[in-house]
């Protein structure tokens, strides 16, 4: 499916919204790290895990050389992250909202450890559901445009800030670009 809409969302956001966007009521996909918070929870979580003991850094090594799924689970499963301090996109939420009072769902799509993603959910009431690495599948790029055309075979809207989100962006029926590069926004 080829994208049909592109929304910029720059860090100055634009109060117009593409109305075409809002008449369809394809499910709007929000990307966590860049997209609806202002950080990388793998990096937040790296650096709570290592506040304590900066000798940790040698397990953060021998994780990843198991995988970047193992690495997320790991961290996980060790460190507890205070999910409300962590700083939002306010106008991701605010469209969010407004999507959600306007019957459209709301999806958390992120290559963040489920363990993590949960507690989006539990913050923000706008989420209809989820999907997030687990463990044994990094769930970005590829793999998260495959998984999200399945589950949504009628198309859906996904915001997101990067190049891994490239591949997603080719597959749905409309792009919200959040703080995006020039090089990235030339090739959606």
């Amino acid at each position: 499916m080829h994208n049909n809409h592109n929304t910029k969302f720059d860090r100055n956001f634009n109060d117009h919204v593409d109305t075409t966007l809002k008449r369809h009521l394809a499910p709007l996909v929000l990307d966590l790290d860049g997209t609806l918070i202002r950080s990388d929870l793998l990096y937040e979580s790296m650096a709570a895990y290592l506040s304590t003991n900066p000798l940790r850094i040698f397990m953060l090594f021998l994780w990843l050389l198991k995988g970047r799924t193992v690495l997320k689970r790991n961290l996980a499963k060790r460190v507890t992250l205070d999910i409300d301090t962590l700083p939002v996109n306010k106008e991701i939420v605010t469209y969010a909202e407004q999507a959600k009072a306007e019957g459209r769902e709301v999806y958390l799509a992120t290559a963040t450890d489920e363990l993590f993603a949960i507690q989006f959910l539990k913050r923000f009431s706008f989420f209809s559901g989820l999907v997030a690495s687990d463990g044994t599948t990094n769930l970005k790029g590829e793999a998260k445009a495959q998984i999200l055309t399945e589950m949504f075979p009628q198309g859906f809207i996904y915001a997101g800030d990067s190049f891994a989100d490239l591949a997603v962006w080719r597959q749905s029926s409309g792009a919200i670009l959040v703080g995006t590069s020039r090089s990235v926004e030339r090739q959606v």
